[in-house]
């Protein structure tokens, strides 16, 4: 038969000169019998239906070259093609049927990649027909929920069609219609669809809190009635507060609502890997931190066997978000560690997984070397550090040199990569600033990487997006490890004495910066003078601390630049109450020293 064996393997073109993908002859197939059948509504519906089945019974098996790819596209252009045509007379039902099947057949990578393509006038087109008040009126809310996740999952969507579904759903005769599911799967999909509808949110979050006892704001549900909040099951939250972080929608008593009915109630031994880990990032992504639940996640990661089952993203998502909370739950980190060391399991890691991990480790200042090593051993494999972007080596360079690691292959591998041409031109200042930052603090000179910061430095209107932070912590860098460019120096002092710009400096930009240029020897007068003004501010002098203050004078007094008004001003805060006791003593050292010289 034509494609009767396409959910075994490839077939040939009956002359048997082409091999054609298993996945090419299904919608190829599905195709000709749509058109065989009269290209209508409930022809479409059907043959889709056929289709979805015989994908999940293994008819797609994901594996097709480019001049598979080629043909797969065209099959996908005539889907697409003939379903827009008969949109205008889809049915609700068989409107419902398309959407749906087209979002299952999503999951496939490369049907989705064309869909996405060629599918923009196609979902215009069902979008269209399900506005059109025949068909609206017939969709019930279950309905309307299933499309707009639909649309969330198909990743193509129309904002009429939110807008107009929305207004229809928000209703209350609607609203009270949806259960726990349809209402986390609508949140869902307007979320990966970046639709923040607020009137809709706000509807749909408080269908959440109805009847929730554990938000005061909520009215208790009629005649006794379950709250819908309390039959939320793992997927229902997940996928809720994935949403409103996507979203970056702030509802932070629901969060806390949620937050109680997971660590009340068996749901929390019911979530998977991704479940979890969306969780905790969204929580984290929103800066709600509820130290119950994360205990309670922590504890539930940590039982046998069950890190075991999540993968590179789950485990780097979970990482990174205990690592924002400021949760330093040690027995978890060390779980991590050994589940990511386990077999080969690291190579599994692309260059965001290794990022966010690392940085993980290092914003809770939790060392694990064994990590570290494997970590860099995987940067070290082929070509992989060309995959990494700018953020993801800068967060992890910083991160290994906040850990203490300055292993010299990798450390000089990542200089290589950074000064690839055209590469450094893609990072944004911040980073720049930490990659210096990373190599002076574990000493670790590599001269062509400073001389491609320093050249970048250079390009017009590159340092005006800089911000103190940055500039004051590439010259320590620069002074740091006695790289002196008299012409990168130059331009940073120009920037830097900018009234403006000094005006923003805190404490530590202000002390780095002077130190810096007294450890180069460069006696830049205006900025030092921009400097001695900044510190002599009465308001600004009471924040500094001891190693500002000896940083500062040490930094004058090692340039032999007098400045009377600066001598006295930290003569008086160096004096003022206990603040001397505070001077360890190195500081109280160099600034004995620098007196002495003033």
């Amino acid at each position: 038969p034509r494609w009767a064996d396409a959910g075994v393997g490839a077939a040939a073109y009956e002359d048997g000169a082409t091999e054609v993908p298993a996945e090419v002859l299904l919608l190829r197939g599905t195709i000709q019998d749509i058109v065989r059948d009269g290209s209508t509504g409930p022809a479409i519906a059907k043959r889709l239906r056929l289709l979805r089945r015989r994908v999940r019974r293994g008819g797609w098996r994901g594996r097709v070259d480019e001049q598979g790819q080629q043909q797969l596209r065209t099959e996908v252009g005539r889907l697409v093609g003939i379903v827009a045509l008969a949109a205008r007379s889809f049915s609700a039902a068989h409107l419902c049927v398309t959407v749906d099947v087209l979002a299952s057949l999503s999951t496939q990578q490369a049907f989705k990649d064309h869909l996405v393509f060629a599918g923009g006038s196609m979902v215009h087109a069902l979008c269209d027909r399900a506005l059109r008040p025949e068909v609206l009126r017939r969709l019930d809310g279950k309905s309307m929920s299933r499309m707009i996740w639909a649309y969330g999952k198909i990743g193509l969507c129309k904002a009429e069609f939110i807008r107009g579904i929305g207004e229809r759903m928000a209703g209350d005769a609607l609203l009270h219609t949806l259960n726990a599911q349809d209402v986390s799967m609508t949140l869902w999909g307007l979320a990966r669809l970046r639709s923040a509808d607020a009137w809709l949110v706000d509807a749909l979050t408080g269908r959440i809190a109805y009847g929730a006892a554990s938000l005061g704001e909520a009215p208790p549900a009629p005649g006794g009635a379950v709250s819908l909040l309390s039959t939320f099951n793992a997927q229902d939250v997940a996928n809720t507060v994935w949403a409103l972080a996507t979203l970056g929608v702030e509802k932070p008593v629901l969060m806390v609502a949620l937050a109680d009915h997971v660590v009340q109630s068996p749901v929390l031994a019911t979530f998977t890997a991704k479940g979890i880990s969306n969780t905790v990032w969204a929580y984290a992504k929103l800066g709600i931190r509820e130290e119950y639940l994360m205990a309670a996640i922590a504890q539930r990661l940590v039982q046998t066997d069950f890190l075991a089952t999540f993968q590179p993203q789950n485990i780097a998502n979970t990482a990174w978000a205990f690592a924002k909370l400021g949760v330093a739950n040690e027995p978890l980190m060390h779980a991590v560690a050994h589940r990511i060391l386990r077999g080969n399991f690291v190579d599994r890691f692309n260059c965001k997984d290794i990022a966010n991990t690392a940085w993980a480790y290092a914003m809770l200042d939790i060392p694990h070397r064994p990590l570290l090593d494997r970590f860099a051993q995987r940067m070290r494999q082929h070509r992989f550090l060309a995959t990494f972007n700018s953020r993801a080596l800068a967060n992890t360079v910083w991160a290994f040199a906040r850990l203490g690691f300055d292993e010299a292959r990798t450390m000089n591998a990542v200089a290589e990569r950074v000064t690839d041409r055209g590469f450094l031109h893609t990072f944004r200042p911040q980073e720049v600033s930490n990659i210096a930052w990373a190599f002076a603090k574990r000493g670790i000179s590599h001269t062509g990487l400073m001389d491609a910061v320093g050249e970048h430095l250079l390009q017009p209107e590159v340092l005006v997006a800089y911000s103190p932070h940055d500039v004051s912590h590439i010259a320590w860098a620069f002074a740091r490890l006695e790289y002196k460019n008299e012409a990168v120096m130059a331009v940073l002092a120009t920037r830097m004495s900018q009234k403006e710009f000094m005006g923003t400096f805190n404490p530590q930009d202000t002390a780095n910066t002077a130190w810096a240029f007294a450890k180069l020897g460069i006696a830049d007068e205006p900025l030092m003078e921009a400097i001695a003004e900044k510190t002599t501010d009465p308001g600004f002098l009471t924040t500094l601390q001891p190693q500002h203050i000896s940083n500062i004078a040490w930094a004058f007094a090692s340039l032999g630049m007098r400045n009377e008004a600066l001598t006295e001003a930290i003569a008086r805060r160096a004096l003022d109450g206990d603040f001397f006791a505070g001077f360890n003593a190195q500081a109280m050292a160099d600034t004995a020293w620098a007196f002495g010289r003033l």
